[in-house]
């Protein structure tokens, strides 16, 4: 559930990240620049919204057995 409910949106929110960092004329990230933009995309996509509905979804948020064994 992570690799799609909130992996995902980090690398739509890093990319733009990225995007707007290039926007101001840099070629490249190195280490430092990683770090910054990767904790402003870190931050926008692990919300507790987000995190929450990733788990919902396989039935892990709360215990759902009905909804576990349905995935099985």
């Amino acid at each position: 559930p992570l690799d799609i409910g909130c992996f995902r949106p980090l690398k739509h929110y890093y990319s733009v990240e990225v995007n707007n960092f290039c926007r101001y004329g840099y070629t490249g990230v190195n280490k430092e620049y990683f770090i910054k933009l990767y904790l402003v995309a870190r931050v926008k996509a692990f919300t507790r919204k987000t995190i929450c509905s990733a788990w919902k979804a396989i039935g892990l948020l709360l215990y759902n057995s009905t909804a576990v064994l349905k995935t099985l």
